[in-house]
């Protein structure tokens, strides 16, 4: 999806089809020319949506995991076909061999979206202002809770709601204060030195002990050495003695994720 100009991509998503006359978007009317999507993933978070929703919905950030009207001559189509690949097929195998340990109520989620929903349909589910600084409704599509229950790579509209059940928690034991979350939709979707895919890392550095601890989603795909080398310069400096790396593994098992 562009903005001003088709070359200029700012999101993807996905085209929602709902067959009502005098359509509503956020108590909007879908103008003529304009299609509803939902977007899934933010590109460009700054941009400007090219139909704004005044006080709610000003950026491609802002409108991640929402459906907002978008001009029909701004969507970018993908025309090539979707086959299975073989990513895919081991994602189907693996989940044979997970499934058992997997909670019931995803287990039910799972049986939901493949049984129930059709491609395009969305559950929604609201975010609490105090995560964000911003109320948010996220739309999960019936694909993405596919990918969630195979332990394929997940995109932000997942993430967004995992930080949500993360934050209930968090504030149920009154911890709200001292641990804050970051919007997925407000990090910038560039490559950078380390990082070449854009992607999540998690890292905790133990400087009383001088080790450094590492999970990397996309394991052997992401280059370690070039992430090692930035944070050994930050580490070094003023120190002595270099970290002790510690790459942290574990297997794909819903018990140990629970």
């Amino acid at each position: 999806m562009a903005f001003g100009e088709k070359a200029n991509i700012v999101a993807s998503g996905t085209i929602v089809e709902i067959n009502v006359p005098n359509q509503l978007v956020h108590n909007v009317p879908l103008g003529e020319g304009s299609i509803r999507v939902a977007v899934n993933c933010a590109l460009k978070g700054d941009s400007p949506l090219p139909i704004p929703v005044k006080g709610v919905f000003e950026t491609v950030g802002d409108a991640l995991g929402s459906q907002v009207a978008w001009p029909q001559d701004l969507i970018v189509f993908d025309d090539k076909v979707k086959e299975e690949t073989t990513k895919e097929k081991l994602a189907k195998t693996l989940f044979k061999s997970i499934s058992p340990t997997m909670p019931k109520s995803c287990n039910v989620l799972y049986a939901y979206a493949h049984q129930v929903m059709s491609k395009g349909q969305t559950i929604s589910t609201n975010t609490d202002e105090d995560i964000f600084g911003v109320k948010k409704i996220v739309y999960i599509f019936q694909e993405q809770v596919i990918v969630f229950a195979e332990m394929r790579e997940i995109g932000q509209a997942i993430i967004i709601a995992h930080i949500s059940y993360l934050f209930r928690l968090v504030k149920s034991q009154q911890r709200d204060q001292v641990i804050g979350f970051m919007d997925p939709a407000r990090t910038a979707h560039d490559p950078r030195y380390g990082n070449l895919w854009g992607h999540w890392i998690l890292t905790i550095i133990d400087e009383d002990k001088d080790n450094v601890y590492v999970m990397d989603p996309l394991g052997a795909r992401h280059p370690q050495d070039a992430w090692k080398a930035v944070l050994n310069n930050i580490e070094l400096e003023g120190r002595t003695r270099t970290p002790k790396w510690n790459w942290m593994r574990c297997k794909k098992n819903w018990q140990l994720m629970s």
